[in-house]
């Protein structure tokens, strides 16, 4: 690790962003890391915009992620991942994102339509990204676990990006943080299974 790596949760409100960031922080910590939380609603919490950063360092370092400097972004819903892209992304961004759209209450009352998720997957490709896209719905219903997408996304990070805590610290975290520990540690170990060989 450099002088910091920074992860931003990208989400909307009711997902579990600020447990996520928790949990992380919980694990790197317990690695005997620094490490400083800041989150970002947007209009709405429950429905809006939600940017949870996750900054770990040797060192005490700012709330919020310098644009440019997110080394990983856990993207929890479509246009969310795209927009978080855009405003804080860069070449050194690693995208990972849930493609399961969450409609907001624009797209639901129709005054602005929610594009289709394959577009917003090739606009970040544009911008020269490699990207990990996640259809978590199949692997959650069969664990009725559907509310668990931050689990399940936090699993996919560990299994596909090198961090700088270890998966079984954020098992620990997650087991620490989250109620229903059996529940979150299956989703997590689902998610580290399925993606463990990229």
């Amino acid at each position: 690790m450099s002088q910091s790596f920074n992860i931003l949760i990208a989400g909307v409100g009711g997902q579990g962003n600020l447990r996520a960031g928790n949990a992380i922080a919980w694990a790197a910590m317990s690695s005997g890391l620094r490490v400083m939380i800041g989150q970002i609603f947007g209009a709405s919490r429950r429905g809006g915009t939600v940017f949870t950063h996750v900054r770990i360092g040797k060192r005490d370092l700012g709330p919020l992620i310098p644009r440019g400097l997110v080394d990983v972004i856990v993207g929890m819903e479509p246009l969310e991942t795209l927009r978080a892209f855009y405003e804080l992304g860069s070449k050194r961004t690693h995208v990972l994102m849930n493609k399961h759209p969450i409609p907001t209450l624009d797209t639901l009352s129709g005054s602005r339509r929610y594009p289709p998720v394959d577009a917003i997957i090739k606009a970040i490709a544009a911008a020269g990204k490699e990207m990990i896209v996640v259809d978590c719905t199949k692997a959650l219903k069969e664990l009725n676990a559907v509310q668990s997408t931050n689990i399940y996304m936090l699993g996919v990070m560990v299994a596909t990006q090198e961090t700088p805590f270890s998966r079984e610290m954020l098992r620990a975290g997650i087991l620490a943080i989250f109620r229903q520990p059996g529940t979150n540690a299956n989703v997590f170990d689902r998610a580290v299974m399925d993606f463990d060989h990229l």
